[in-house]
């Protein structure tokens, strides 16, 4: 009788048995291709035995009989294994930013059956759908973290999931700055324009003035509706004045951090405009000469008096402020009590703020 097998399955048992009439029969098993592992303790019996099956022991075995009278061998038998699935390929752990994809990959074998169902699982739960070898995850979120495993069968059972099991972690990555603010020169009254744009998971944009918290009381800010993660922002500060110059910071922020980009606001103070200019004054000797101004300006005004030649003033010249009750102007004047015919010459108005000095002169006539 030729040889037959009776078991094939991975862990199995593997028995192949062979019969034949004659005297004083011998058996010798031989196998194609390499030799008899060492777990097969006999191959010298009409019954050869292959203990816990594995995919290497996939065969062609032959059982020859033999006598003083010659040898026979019989027909050549394949140990065909099939079991379990075998991981080839396992998961790899990932770390991707929000927004983005995580993909996890498995591949198995199996040997004399490739029917294999998968099951990917996310905590424990599984996911529907997923019955690839492929899970990808697009526009991953911070609660797609977690545990990812798949769990591999075939019609021998499953393979351990704790060998198919992986890590997602999802980050979030602070704002890029995409438009950077630029400098800003205006004059004294006008409207600065600061733009800003950003892109960040959740990202949104405030603005302050460096080093300070609060921004000038005529400031405001436009942020644009979020495209894709994008942000953009404007920061518009109108009727300006000299000391809202100093620098402007774009700040773009989210829960991973934040990060920011200044530009410079210049606001240019033009020098005063005398509008009443000093008039020339004749008196006689020993009667008070009197001088005055009137000078318009943005931001703080200060008045002083001079003669064209640079000579001091007269020792006993004064000079005082008026303010207007209704209007709030600041008039200058220059009083040289007693003139004199020495005094004779141009006395000038010299109105300063930031911007610069103007000035304006008059002739002093003593007779």
């Amino acid at each position: 009788m030729h040889p037959r097998l009776q078991g094939e399955n991975l862990t199995q048992t593997a028995t192949f048995t062979c019969s034949a009439t004659g005297y004083n029969v011998k058996y010798q098993w031989t196998i194609r291709s390499g030799s008899f592992p060492s777990k097969v303790t006999s191959t010298n019996t009409n019954t050869l035995v292959i203990p816990e099956v594995r995919s290497s022991d996939d065969n062609t075995y032959t059982c020859v009989v033999s006598n003083e009278g010659g040898s026979v061998s019989s027909n050549a038998t394949q140990l065909t294994v099939c079991g379990l699935p075998e991981v080839t390929v396992t998961p790899s752990n990932q770390s991707v930013e929000v927004t983005h994809t995580a993909v996890f990959t498995t591949t198995v074998s199996g040997v004399g059956v490739e029917n294999f169902m998968y099951q990917w699982r996310h905590n424990g739960t599984n996911i529907t759908g997923e019955t690839g070898d492929t899970l990808m995850i697009t526009n991953v979120m911070e609660n797609d973290s977690g545990d990812y495993e798949c769990s591999v069968t075939n019609e021998y059972g499953d393979v351990a999931t704790s060998t198919l099991a992986a890590n997602l972690v999802v980050y979030v990555s602070p704002p890029v700055i995409l438009q950077h603010p630029k400098d800003v020169n205006i004059m004294a009254f006008g409207i600065a324009k600061f733009q800003c744009a950003a892109k960040g998971y959740d990202a949104n944009i405030t603005w302050q003035k460096h080093e300070l918290s609060l921004l000038p009381r005529t400031s405001r800010i436009y942020n644009d509706a979020k495209d894709e993660d994008e942000i953009k922002s404007i920061l518009e500060i109108s009727n300006a004045v000299g000391y809202y110059t100093g620098k402007y910071c774009c700040i773009a922020y989210n829960e991973a951090g934040s990060v920011s980009s200044c530009a410079n606001l210049t606001v240019k103070v033009p020098r005063p405009e005398i509008l009443s200019p000093p008039e020339k004054v004749t008196v006689q000797r020993n009667e008070d000469a009197e001088f005055s101004c009137f000078a318009l300006s943005y931001g703080v005004l200060k008045y002083d008096w001079k003669t064209n030649d640079g000579s001091s003033l007269p020792s006993n010249a004064v000079i005082s402020f008026t303010i207007k009750k209704y209007t709030g102007q600041a008039f200058s004047t220059l009083t040289i009590p007693k003139a004199k015919q020495s005094y004779n010459k141009q006395y000038c108005c010299v109105a300063t703020n930031e911007g610069g000095i103007t000035e304006q002169c008059a002739q002093l006539v003593v007779y």
